[in-house]
C-alpha cells in the first residue's frame, strides 16, 4: 500500500540527509511524493519551457514579448540558473546558438559558479561543449565545488 506525502508534509518534515532517514521517519510503508520542488520554487514559465524540451517555444516567446532581454537572462532565484545554462545541461545546441546570436553572456554563472561549459561537460554533450569552446568560453573556469 502507498500512503501519499503531500508537499504540504514535506515542508514539516525535520532535516534529514538520506533516503534511509526518511524511511526510518516514515517506517517501511512505501511513499510517493506528491511534489518534491516545494523545497525550492518552480522554475519561472520561460526556464521551464527549456527544461521541458520546448527549445521552439521558448525562441518564439522571446520573440513576442517587447523586453528580449528580461528573457534571454532570466534567473531561477534560488538556483540562479539561466537560459544558458539549461540549454547546456540539457544539451540543446541549437538553442545555445540563439542564445549566442542574441549576445547573450556565454560566461555567466548559476549560484554555485557552475558555468555552461560545466553543465555541457557534466551532461557529456559533446555538441554543445564544441560550441561553446568555439565561443572561446574559458575552459579553465572553476566551480564552487573546486574550491
Amino acid at each position: 500500500m502507498r500512503s501519499r506525502v503531500s508537499s504540504n508534509d514535506i515542508r514539516h518534515l525535520p532535516e534529514c540527509e538520506t533516503f534511509a532517514q526518511l524511511r526510518k521517519l516514515f517506517g517501511k510503508t512505501r511513499f510517493v511524493f506528491a511534489k518534491m520542488a516545494d523545497h525550492e520554487p518552480d522554475y519561472p514559465p520561460a526556464l521551464k519551457l527549456i527544461q521541458n524540451g520546448k527549445p521552439n517555444v521558448f525562441m518564439n516567446l522571446v520573440h513576442s514579448v517587447e523586453n528580449k532581454a528580461a528573457v534571454l537572462n532570466c534567473k531561477h532565484s534560488p538556483s540562479g540558473d539561466t537560459p544558458l545554462i539549461l540549454a547546456a545541461r540539457t544539451g540543446q545546441v541549437e538553442l545555445l546558438r540563439y542564445l549566442a546570436s542574441h549576445r547573450v553572456n556565454l560566461e555567466q554563472s548559476n549560484k554555485d559558479e557552475k558555468r555552461a561549459i560545466h553543465e555541457a561537460a557534466a551532461g557529456s554533450h559533446l555538441d554543445c561543449l564544441e560550441f561553446l569552446i568555439s565561443k572561446e568560453v574559458d575552459i579553465d573556469a572553476l566551480k564552487r565545488g573546486d574550491w
